[in-house]
């Protein structure tokens, strides 16, 4: 499950970064992801951020091959694989969690790289679920020319029983910091 857990890791990175460093899609989207926008992010990295984006762009594009539509095929292809096998598996388990009645690092491995599919879900609101909220600008951002794609997998995701794993292990999380603190 490890090696598995690791290419989605790399899909859901070239997936994302298809549209999301596409020539038809804002920065704002990347560079808020990023930090860009966040005054906890020191103001000369994010200076650096805005200014060298065009390059960074280029170079992600090329070095994750991110104009090659059969490869994003693939990475979409290998995504849903995975919701498979998730699914599958917490049908079979007998409890709430992948392997039965106790969360696992499988769990929370899975959950963390899936929980950027879900960024109206997660990542975008108020507060940010993501990154503990560390990053207020997640809250504010503006999904005004978001891809359209991502808009579509976040929909697929959501209604799969790994898609609600996810967001219940992400408010479980929520529920345990309040208590918490």
């Amino acid at each position: 499950m490890e090696a598995a857990l690791n290419v989605f890791g790399h899909c859901i990175q070239g997936f994302a970064y298809y549209y999301l460093l596409d020539h038809t899609v804002s920065s704002k989207f990347a560079l808020c992801a990023w930090g860009a926008y966040d005054p906890k992010i020191s103001c000369l990295e994010r200076t650096c951020l805005v200014w060298g984006f065009p390059l960074l762009k280029l170079q992600m594009r090329t070095v994750f091959a991110l104009a090659n539509a059969e490869k994003q095929a693939e990475r979409l292809r290998a995504l849903v694989a995975m919701f498979d096998r998730v699914d599958a598996a917490l049908a079979n388990s007998g409890g709430p969690y992948i392997f039965g009645k106790f969360m696992s690092y499988v769990d929370v491995t899975f959950c963390a790289l899936a929980a950027p599919l879900l960024g109206r879900t997660i990542v975008f609101t108020k507060p940010s679920q993501y990154a503990n909220g560390r990053f207020r600008s997640f809250a504010d951002a503006d999904f005004t020319g978001y891809p359209v794609k991502l808009v579509e997998l976040e929909a697929l995701l959501s209604k799969r029983p790994c898609g609600e794993l996810v967001v219940r292990m992400y408010a479980d999380r929520k529920c345990h910091a309040r208590s918490a603190s």
